[in-house]
């Protein structure tokens, strides 16, 4: 509960060190979907949704990349953006 922060600027790129598949969220969240905790190269331990993968293929310490992502929609029907992860393909950087 400290108002003592600071900014901190983070890589967009990190590991992925765990997950889970979520059957149940609030109304207007897109379901199933991966919740997951994904280290970064500051020491800082983040907790993100991952898309655009398959539950079945993800892997303990594989590096994923950060990118803004639909999650839901509100009420009236807007998308509810926020970052989210992706596995990094061969190639990508």
């Amino acid at each position: 509960m400290s108002e003592n922060m600071s900014s901190l600027k983070l890589s967009a790129e990190g590991n992925l060190y765990s997950w889970s598949v979520v059957h149940a969220a609030p109304k207007g969240w897109s379901l199933p979907f991966v919740a997951a905790y994904v280290d970064l190269p500051e020491d800082v331990r983040v907790f993100s949704h991952i898309v655009d993968a398959d539950p079945d293929s993800l892997k303990m310490d594989m590096p994923v990349k950060a990118q803004i992502a639909t999650l839901g929609h509100d009420e009236i029907g807007a998308p509810f953006e926020s970052y989210a992860f992706t596995p990094v393909q061969k190639g990508d950087s």
